[in-house]
């Protein structure tokens, strides 16, 4: 029952963070966040306690990640750089090559109002990109899925979800590794 609780309210705080707040609003996020990490570590001792199976943590984890699966984040706004380079690749131009203002007039791509929100909210319009290629591969499977913003940004989070799982795994095989106990693993598992 505690866990269950634990586990709502951790829920509610995430989506607080993730829904509702506003990035101007310092008070009431640090007062979320604080709620927020304090449930996770209820959350995180009632599981070491008990002694959860391993695949029941994971699962709690994906969950824990979900939440935020369609929400916009709030507290960068790196993404639509990300998301710029990603169609820049998508439509065969090197994001290395182009400063984003620049961009349309020496590529071609049809300036539309997906481009227009990409441009007008991006922090770095007056600067290359800086993105090594591995995360510019990322940004290129995000935009993959088309000019909608939401679907580049739950491209992104199932990309970010699939390698925490992994993170998570290869935690549990060191903790095996070394005979220790599985508690540790629960710190990492559910801080989304």
């Amino acid at each position: 029952m505690k866990t269950f609780v634990y586990g709502s309210l951790y829920v509610l705080a995430l989506n607080a963070l993730g829904y509702l707040l506003l990035r101007e609003d310092f008070v009431i996020q640090l007062t979320c966040f604080t709620i927020a990490f304090a449930v996770y570590l209820l959350l995180t001792f009632e599981f070491a306690r008990k002694s959860i199976r391993l695949w029941s943590g994971i699962s709690v984890a994906i969950i824990l990640r979900l939440v935020f699966i369609v929400s916009t984040p709030k507290l960068s706004d790196d993404f639509y750089r990300y998301i710029f380079d990603g169609q820049l690749l998508r439509n065969g131009n090197n994001p290395y090559s182009y400063l984003p203002q620049a961009a349309f007039e020496e590529t071609g791509i049809v300036f539309n109002a997906y481009w227009e929100v990409l441009l007008t909210q991006m922090n770095s319009l007056t600067y290359f990109s800086v993105y090594p290629p591995l995360h510019q591969f990322f940004f290129w499977i995000a935009a993959v899925t088309g000019e909608n913003l939401l679907f580049n940004i739950i491209t992104i989070r199932l990309i970010l979800i699939m390698f925490d799982v992994l993170n998570i795994f290869l935690i549990w095989k060191i903790l095996q590794q070394w005979r220790l106990s599985f508690n540790a693993l629960w710190l990492y598992a559910f801080n989304p």
